[in-house]
Parts: structure tokens; C-alpha cells; sequence
């Protein structure tokens, strides 16, 4: 490439360069601001307050009263269940049940928790599932055996689960249609975690509704490590008068 003179000096790069302020007239349409502006912030989605309803758990604006219920529900040679503690609050019970094995658990238990047996097809229940229940003095009870609030599986013939129901009639989704939630017409036992492992295991409830005056009572089975069918008697006077104790945490808004 041969050399050029500019003014009377070799050319360099510089003299070809054109600058701000030696531009050419095409260039004036250029505007001093960014080619790629940020787009607007989008308009803010107001959150709704999610609050469970009052069968799916405790209220989480209220500081619910303890009550000391130390009831050991049922024991046999190999294993004991009890009811260790319990919050109180006006919409119902929040309470723990625990298990104990006096020895390591039988092999056909297998490596699950004991609540999380279910039954087969043939709708017979499992000797190995633990069962839990509560019955008020009008007859209506609870169990653990099936709430509604998270569907029932039963095992079809190739150890598959399949699920019996869904929460339809507590207002969540059945199929793809949202529902309307429904107070359900008896009372609820709603799990709500626990854990454990070989000789120990807990597990939390929540009873719903608050147990009315007079008497309850708490039933437990346990086939497979030898607990027969089994009922206590509760007075209920305790637990309400704890229930009365609790007390919000917050002004509702």
C-alpha cells in the first residue's frame, strides 16, 4: 500500500479517524443518547396473603396455649405410642404422637415411616401401618387413614400408587378447575411432618376442630407390633381452657 501525505506529513492512522467533531454532515442525525434504552419497570403484581384455612392447619397470626397432655396411649411387648404435647388454639389442636420400638423394628416394617403403609387394592389395611384417630362424644371421628386434604393411594398389582381421590371438596383442584373450599361436615386430622428411624418416630397432627365440651377420645391400632385396638379417654376442659390462653400476635389488617 503506498504511503499518503496529509498536510505536508506522512498520513497515520489518527488523520482518518473521524471524531465528534470532525464528523461529516451524514452523521449529524446521531443523537447523544443510548440506541439501547432499558425497557420500563413492569407494573408491580400485588401479592395476596395466603392463610390456610382453618381444617388444613393452626392459625399463623396466633400464639396458641400448651397444655401437658403426657398420655401414653397404648403399649404392648414390642412397641408404646403417646400423645406428648399439644398446642391449643381456638380453631383446634395441634399435637405430637410418638412412637417407641423396644427393639430394632421387625425387617417386613421395612425402611418407611410406620404411618406411611397403605393399603392394597383389595382394601385391606396392612398390619404394619400404624393407625391414629380421634372421636368426639357425638360419634364423629378423625383418622389418619384419610382426610381428604392430600388423597388416599392404594397399591395396584404392580406396586404402583395410584390415586383414590383429590382434594375437590377442600377447595383446591380437582382435575383443572379451581373449586370453592368447603367447611368440611366432621372432623379433620391433617399431618404435618415428622420423622424418625428405627426405634423412635413422631409425628405432628393437627385436630380440627377444637374438641367441644366434656370428653374425648384418642384410638390408636398397631397390629403388627402387637397394639390392639385401643381408646383413651381425654377431658376436654384442659385443652380449651388453653385454647383460651392463646392470643394474636398481630392487629389483623
Amino acid at each position: 500500500m503506498p504511503f499518503q501525505v496529509v498536510s505536508g506529513h506522512l498520513a497515520t492512522p489518527a488523520d482518518f479517524m473521524v471524531t465528534w467533531e470532525n464528523r461529516s454532515p451524514e452523521f449529524s442525525s446521531i443523537e447523544a443518547v443510548s440506541f439501547f434504552e432499558p425497557p420500563l419497570p413492569p407494573e408491580p403484581t400485588p401479592i395476596e396473603r395466603w392463610e390456610p384455612m382453618a381444617w388444613e392447619g393452626p392459625p399463623e397470626n396466633v400464639l396458641g396455649g400448651v397444655v401437658a397432655l403426657d398420655l401414653l396411649l397404648a403399649r404392648s411387648e414390642k412397641a408404646a405410642v403417646a400423645i406428648s404435647s399439644a398446642i391449643a388454639y381456638p380453631t383446634g389442636l395441634d399435637f405430637t404422637v410418638e412412637l417407641r420400638l423396644r427393639d430394632d423394628p421387625p425387617e417386613r416394617l421395612g425402611m418407611g415411616a410406620p404411618w406411611e403403609h397403605r393399603r392394597s387394592q383389595s382394601g385391606e389395611l396392612p398390619d404394619e401401618l400404624f393407625r391414629l384417630g380421634v372421636q368426639f362424644q357425638d360419634g364423629s371421628k378423625a383418622t389418619t387413614l384419610g382426610t381428604g386434604l392430600h388423597g388416599t393411594f392404594v397399591v395396584d398389582s404392580h406396586g404402583q400408587a395410584v390415586e383414590e381421590s383429590t382434594r375437590g371438596s377442600f377447595g383446591v383442584v380437582e382435575g383443572d378447575e379451581p373449586k370453592e373450599p368447603q367447611v368440611p361436615d366432621s372432623p379433620v386430622l391433617v399431618p404435618r411432618g415428622g420423622g424418625g428411624g428405627m426405634r423412635r418416630w413422631s409425628e405432628s397432627q393437627w385436630l380440627w376442630p377444637l374438641p367441644p365440651e366434656g370428653r374425648f377420645s384418642f384410638v390408636c391400632e398397631w397390629p403388627a407390633l402387637g397394639i390392639a385396638l385401643t381408646r383413651k379417654d381425654v377431658d376436654a376442659a384442659p385443652i380449651r381452657d388453653a385454647a383460651a390462653r392463646s392470643r394474636p400476635l398481630w392487629d389483623e389488617e
